[in-house]
């Protein structure tokens, strides 16, 4: 399999624009200029190594997948907190609801 070069004026384009996109836009484009850097072959005709790209963009989906689990797991035991904080706030008001208050 060939791959397309791009030329350093193309990927100096891409590096100019970054600042102005979104955060997940300026990851995509660090994404990309980092597997043409790896995988860019220094001759046209050369071909890529297939195998260390599809290791590469495994690795990089494992990444992206545990990040996405941790921050998960994080989001769900604030939310943990939070529902105790709740009932220990309920539990509380029915207590002084319970008491009765002098006049």
């Amino acid at each position: 399999m060939k791959i397309q070069t791009l030329a350093e004026d193309d990927l100096q384009i891409l590096k100019a624009i970054k600042p102005f996109m979104s955060s997940k836009g300026q990851g995509i484009i660090d994404a990309f200029v980092t597997v043409m850097n790896i995988f860019r072959p220094s001759e046209p005709q050369q071909k890529i190594n297939i195998d260390a790209l599809v290791n590469f963009l495994t690795i990089m989906n494992e990444t992206y997948e545990n990040n996405k689990a941790h921050q998960k797991a994080d989001i769900d035991k604030n939310d943990q907190q939070n529902e105790t904080k709740s009932q220990d706030v309920e539990n509380l008001l029915n207590v002084l609801a319970d008491k009765k208050l002098p006049n």
